[in-house]
């Protein structure tokens, strides 16, 4: 009896001990993504409008592709079957791999990737004209005379720019050069972003147990150790 209730015991306070411990491994608790706008990657000229399951999307900051995620769960909010703001997506960060966030959608815009034909300085201009199809058919179709609005590199003077020129002329796609005023840039993306605010600091990735699930595997374990462990105890016990 003193073997069996000090087995209990012990098995107590391992379970225990390695709940606490895991949280580290079943939640991300790095510092990652708070708020800000996500960047679609998805390949050539694709446009995540509808579904975002499965896209990636990498992360604007002072350093661009700072981080790399992607979408394995989403909430359409107001079923509209396409990202939309008020939506919840839930992120997995894969380059480098890390956290997994939740993030409500309170914004989606069409943006470019520009380079400055002369300079070749890079920066990220998003369509003022809203994000409803008909608005980026236009945007994409008939691009001259639409404005755009930088969020990258620069975030605090309120720079716009207007389209006076395409060549070699419509669609809005990559490889095509716009005209600014005087300036010319080479269009090395086209894509649906969003901007995105964190609601989770702590969230168990896809595939991960949860604490409870980890809790019943070591419980299972620990029991059928201890029942190992007693049975051999009690055949030594056994007189020959």
């Amino acid at each position: 009896m003193k073997e069996i209730r000090l087995l209990a015991v012990i098995i107590f306070m391992m379970t225990g001990m390695l709940l606490l411990g895991g949280q580290n491994q079943t939640f991300a608790q790095e510092k990652g993504f708070t708020s800000g706008i996500l960047h679609s990657l998805a390949p050539g000229d694709s446009l995540v409008t509808g579904n975002p399951l499965n896209s990636t999307w990498e992360e604007i900051s002072k350093h661009h592709s700072l981080f790399q995620y992607q979408v394995y769960k989403w909430r359409d909010t107001n079923n509209s079957t396409k990202i939309d703001s008020c939506d919840t997506i839930w992120l997995q960060r894969i380059n480098p791999s890390g956290e997994c966030l939740a993030v409500h959608v309170k914004h989606v815009t069409l943006t470019l990737i520009l380079d400055n034909d002369s300079t070749h300085i890079k920066k990220d201009v998003e369509f003022t004209g809203g994000a409803s199809p008909d608005s980026i058919s236009r945007a994409i179709n008939t691009p001259v005379c639409t404005w755009w609005f930088e969020v990258w590199p620069d975030t605090l003077w309120n720079l716009y720019y207007h389209i006076d020129e395409i060549q070699p002329g419509p669609p809005l796609q990559t490889s095509r050069h716009i005209r600014s005023g005087s300036t010319w840039y080479h269009v090395e993306d086209v894509a649906i972003d969003i901007t995105a605010e964190r609601v989770s600091t702590k969230f168990p990735c896809p595939g991960t147990p949860t604490l409870t699930q980890w809790g019943l595997i070591i419980l299972v374990v620990l029991l059928i150790g201890s029942a190992v462990f007693i049975m051999l105890r009690r055949r030594k016990a056994v007189p020959a």
